[in-house]
């Protein structure tokens, strides 16, 4: 039993994508790529946070075969993961396998989003 549990938690990786990264009123903020291969799942955990006001941003993930701003998609249906106006921790899962290769993070002020948001965004996968 502990050789399988420890093989399970091998084989995952967290990425700390934004740590208290600025997104003034309705700035939008775009992640470096990163590598979403050989991995299968994928967790975000974002948390905005403000001193003036209530937060309101929106978070995408978006996908690419290759590290290329052009190349950038989100999935069918669109992958606003979140449309955050509250200070609580979010969470989301992407269950299934992504085949590309790349995929990096967006995220949009929305009209009467504070000047001093701060948000998190960490990404597990496995």
């Amino acid at each position: 039993m502990t050789i399988t549990l420890t093989t399970q938690l091998e084989k995952r990786h967290e990425l700390v994508v934004f740590n208290g990264e600025a997104v003034a009123g309705t700035a939008t903020v775009t992640s470096d790529g990163f590598q979403n291969a050989p991995y299968e799942h994928m967790g975000i955990y974002v948390q905005a946070t403000s001193v003036l006001g209530t937060p309101s941003v929106q978070v995408l993930v978006e996908f690419a075969p290759v590290d290329t701003a052009a190349k950038y998609v989100q999935l069918e249906g669109g992958s606003i993961h979140f449309n955050i106006t509250d200070e609580n921790p979010h969470v989301d899962v992407y269950a299934y396998k992504v085949n590309l290769v790349w995929a990096r993070i967006k995220i949009i002020g929305q009209a009467g989003n504070p000047s001093d948001t701060l948000v998190d965004v960490v990404v597990t996968r496995d």
